[in-house]
């Protein structure tokens, strides 16, 4: 991902738009992956959300009782993020930095970084980086969370299916991809496909939820839950 201040600016510019974009092009069901994450965190938990976006997801856990960390980029998505995450009456830890720069303390006495958390919640964000970078930033993902913590991934689900169902899934994927590099210089790059890189990394996965796009057409979109061992 290119963490540049084009690429800043440009998600700053979408942060109005970013979440009517992303109802209008899922019928919903992006926020339905987002409510699938919280329902499933812990009251109590701290939970790091990284690439926090507008903070739909972050919102919906606060109001769980999760204690949210917001890590993003955008001051614009931040803004809004810790907006939607006070009026559930929580005031979040925010964190503008490239999650790649942040890290966790393994030493419980070291106080200049943060214990890892119990999980750390990556919505439709990884989509953002190449796909040579996954290794190292699931790798990196990993060193976040302690011993038998979680991480939680939406985004767009691999293509399964015949021929046409494959060709449509990457359309589908395509053109915000390509409609979000040009305005903020993202990366172009086939659908990501996860699981290899939980594998290498030694994240279990735990459990699959798929969502249908406008809740009754192809299952398109996906939440994948990991565990760290």
């Amino acid at each position: 991902m290119n963490s540049s201040p084009t690429v800043v600016r440009g998600y700053d510019r979408l942060a109005p738009w970013y979440d009517p974009l992303a109802t209008v092009y899922s019928g919903g069901r992006i926020a339905a992956c987002h409510r699938t994450i919280a329902e499933q965190l812990t009251p109590g938990e701290r939970a790091l959300f990284v690439g926090a976006g507008n903070g739909r997801d972050a919102a919906a856990a606060a109001r769980r009782g999760v204690i949210p960390t917001l890590l993003d980029l955008s001051p614009g998505m931040l803004a809004r993020a810790t907006r939607k995450v006070r009026e559930s009456g929580i005031e979040p830890t925010i964190v503008a930095r490239d999650v790649r720069e942040f890290h966790c303390a393994r030493d419980p006495r070291d106080p200049s970084t943060p214990p890892p958390f119990d999980a750390v919640v990556a919505s439709f964000f990884l989509n953002v980086f190449r796909t040579d970078e996954l290794p190292d930033l699931i790798a990196h993902l990993a060193t976040l969370v302690g011993s038998g913590g979680r991480i939680w991934i939406a985004d767009f689900a691999p293509p399964r299916g015949g021929g046409l169902s494959r060709l449509g899934q990457r359309i589908y994927h395509d053109c915000p991809m390509r409609a979000f590099g040009a305005l903020t210089g993202n990366a172009i790059h086939p659908i990501h496909d996860l699981r290899p890189e939980f594998e290498r990394t030694g994240i279990t996965l735990a459990s699959t939820t798929t969502h249908r796009v406008f809740g009754v057409g192809p299952r398109w979109l996906e939440v994948l839950e990991g565990v760290v061992g």
